[in-house]
């Protein structure tokens, strides 16, 4: 008998324990400061004002590249009548084959990169290349 009391104040002990670890957890998460996110106003935007950009490629065939330069890496090669996404325009305007247009970075097939504007045509919905 003297073993099984010893035994319960053990458990007991135990159960204190984690009781009272339990309560300061409770209580020092209870005194932290609420995570509080400023709220962030947007103007409305109707959902057609959110479109995609498109253009078809009109060279027999385009490269690819992996920067907006001749020195750019070919990551696919794109033939004529290709549809691309047009993701952005470069800022400045360039001469490439006596041509001066701007770079054009597209999505096709999911792999990004950049095409020289000369080859491409922009299209608008609804339009056949």
């Amino acid at each position: 008998m003297t073993r099984r009391a010893s035994g319960t104040r053990r458990e007991s002990g135990t159960a204190a324990l984690a009781a009272a670890v339990l309560a300061a957890a409770v209580t020092m998460t209870a005194c932290e400061a609420p995570n509080i996110q400023p709220a962030l106003d947007l103007p409305p935007t109707p959902v057609l004002a959110m479109s995609t950009r498109w253009a078809v490629v009109h060279a027999a065939v385009l490269r690819l590249r992996d920067e907006p330069a001749l020195t750019g890496e070919v990551l696919s090669w794109l033939p004529e009548g290709t549809r691309v996404e047009v993701l952005m325009r470069a800022p400045d305007a360039v001469e490439v084959e006596g041509q001066t247009d701007y770079w054009y970075q597209v999505n096709h097939n999911g792999v990004r990169g950049w095409t020289f504007g000369a080859f491409i045509t922009e299209v608008t919905a609804g339009t056949d290349p």
